[in-house]
């Protein structure tokens, strides 16, 4: 028979807390959604005191909070479907093309010029580190596109 020491039992009972605790927490953080659904409450009391609840108070004035819900981003791919089903002009089309373009190369600019060492994998599928010297004309080409393509 095992023998349960005063500090073996004090693991278990701070073990045993601990998913108390997460578990309560849990609880919190799923049925946190349902309080907000229900609306919050902003009231000042008679002491000039802002209190905020998801129950109207029964003594007091209180006015509904609009919460700021964030919206799920949009894939990239999405917006694409939308102004698919739109028919655009060949000007606009260029235009979209080259905002598209310009955005990727101002991305790629901020990339090499914030990355001192740039790998790169050449046809063969071999791995390569470039040098100060491509690293410099790989910028200096990107600026030269920017230049060109997107004023």
């Amino acid at each position: 028979m095992k023998k349960f020491t005063e500090a073996s039992i004090h693991n278990i009972t701070e073990r045993h807390r601990y998913l108390k605790l997460l578990a309560s927490l849990m609880l919190a953080f799923m049925l946190a959604p349902a309080v907000f659904a229900t609306g919050v409450y902003k009231w000042v009391d008679d002491n000039g005191k802002i209190h905020y609840g998801s129950q109207r108070p029964q003594d007091a004035s209180a006015e509904v909070v609009q919460l700021n819900e964030s919206k799920p981003a949009t894939r990239p791919d999405d917006a694409e479907e939308e102004t698919a089903g739109a028919e655009l002009s060949d000007d606009d089309k260029a235009r979209q093309e080259r905002d598209a373009y310009c955005k990727s190369e101002r991305a790629r600019l901020k990339t090499v010029e914030k990355t001192a060492d740039i790998h790169e994998k050449g046809a063969n599928g071999e791995v390569r580190k470039l040098s100060a010297t491509d690293r410099n004309q790989r910028l200096n080409k990107i600026r030269a596109n920017i230049n060109q393509y997107c004023k």
